[in-house]
């Protein structure tokens, strides 16, 4: 298995350079879906100020983090002149975790691949699937880290240089607001997530999976026969 060639949605971008086996990889990206007629209802509304997207995934909300991590990334940075956009997941109430301000909209879950387009930046743990989608749009981010694999995936995107790594789990909260500060000044760090953007955007869409799937297989075939 571990010479045989492999499908992934991961960029190379992602992946530790020390760790690449001499497997063949083969890339994909998202299918390309339209946008919504009217996005512009809930997280593009005409208010121009910059606007931050806040996740924790989905396994955080059901965890002793909830509401303590939400309400401290609020209390963190809702003082600039931002919009956030706060997701607590489908089993949470958003009234647990009290008055939010004006510029604070909380929600239980949204259609990432519909906000990202309009996210200035992002605050989240740095779960694989919301990191990657984040960097398909070229979204800057603050990363705080809480479980699983998401330490390593934090410490692919300082590497890249496209985005700000908070470690120390739920008590690194406290430093979100000069990190999403210097996210929003800092033209870098956008530059360097849109540069990881254009690899993902140059990738062949999950689509064609199925036909390169059966050309290895016969290739394989013929090869035996032979």
């Amino acid at each position: 298995l571990l010479g045989l060639p492999y499908f992934t949605l991961v960029p190379a971008a992602l992946e530790e350079p020390g760790l690449q086996s001499g497997r063949a990889a083969w890339r994909f990206r998202e299918r390309d879906e339209a946008l919504p007629a009217s996005p512009t209802g809930r997280w593009a509304p005409d208010d121009h100020r910059p606007l931050v997207y806040v996740t924790f995934g989905s396994v955080a909300p059901e965890m002793d983090f909830f509401p303590g991590l939400y309400r401290g990334a609020i209390d963190a940075f809702s003082a600039l002149p931002v919009r956030m956009l706060v997701t607590v997941g489908r089993e949470r109430d958003a009234a647990e975790l009290g008055p939010v301000p004006e510029n604070v909209r909380v929600e239980g879950w949204v259609p990432q691949r519909e906000v990202m387009p309009y996210a200035t930046a992002m605050v989240c743990h740095g779960g694989s699937g919301t990191v990657t989608m984040g960097l398909a749009e070229g979204v800057p981010m603050a990363v705080v880290p809480l479980f699983a694999d998401q330490s390593w995936n934090a410490e692919r995107i300082d590497a890249l240089g496209a985005g700000i790594v908070l470690d120390g789990g739920a008590d690194a909260i406290a430093g979100l607001g000069d990190a999403v500060s210097k996210l929003l000044i800092d033209p870098a760090y956008r530059i360097n997530a849109e540069r990881v953007a254009d690899e993902i955007g140059s990738l062949p869409t999950v689509d064609s999976a199925p036909a390169i799937a059966r050309a290895l297989m016969e290739e394989r075939t013929l090869a035996a026969i032979v």
